[in-house]
């Protein structure tokens, strides 16, 4: 476990957590206008973690639950790194009945698809928004990979491997949120390598020079 102030300054800290919270809040809007539910978050957290440990750090933030449903999605820029949204198994039955498709005739012969499709486009908001919204503050742009969704999966350390340096440091931005109206409970992590520190700390200075 790292230090945080080791690589950012306290005025840095608060920034990007205050970045993702407006983005978050963003994100959320934009949900619940589909959706038409509240949206209850935590206050983000900023936390620097070895590679090593982030699958257990991981666990510890989601009360060790075992199994999630998740939606992976990368994106690319000079601060780079992945999305993890993050669900309970079993949740995907809620989404479905909030997108109002549990009344559709067959469909339990579609079902993995059709919660696949609903957690996806989910994720697409919740996680796009958020990641644009930080980085169009930042000032810096970002391209997308495909997100990826897994339903009813452990968060375990090969998540990772091939993606970061075993003796890396890895940023992470995070928060939880309940969609209250089912009162899912949800976890959004934002994981950077070490070698988005630099690109992070000066677009946090074009954002303090802006507002001089």
């Amino acid at each position: 476990m790292s230090d945080t102030t080791q690589f950012f300054t306290e005025d840095e800290i608060d920034a990007l957590q205050e970045l993702m919270n407006i983005a978050f809040g963003q994100a959320a809007a934009e949900l619940a206008e589909i959706i038409d539910i509240s949206v209850k978050l935590s206050f983000p957290k900023l936390e620097t973690v070895k590679v090593c440990d982030l699958p257990c750090k991981i666990a510890d933030d989601t009360n060790n639950m075992s199994r999630f449903n998740i939606i992976e999605q990368v994106f690319r820029g000079k601060a780079g790194g992945i999305a993890y949204l993050l669900f309970p198994a079993g949740s995907e039955k809620d989404f479905i009945s909030m997108f109002h498709m549990d009344g559709e005739e067959n469909v339990n012969d579609i079902v993995m698809d059709v919660e696949r499709e609903v957690l996806s486009e989910v994720g697409n908001i919740l996680i796009g928004a958020c990641v644009s919204k930080i980085f169009d503050l930042l000032q810096t742009s970002v391209v997308y990979a495909p997100p990826v969704t897994m339903i009813g999966h452990s968060f375990e350390e090969q998540f990772f491997k091939g993606r970061f340096s075993d003796n890396d440091f890895a940023i992470m931005l995070k928060t939880n949120f309940c969609l209250s109206e089912k009162k899912i409970e949800g976890f959004l992590f934002l994981v950077n390598s070490h070698s988005s520190v630099e690109p992070l700390k000066q677009a946090l200075a074009n954002l303090f020079e802006s507002y001089e």
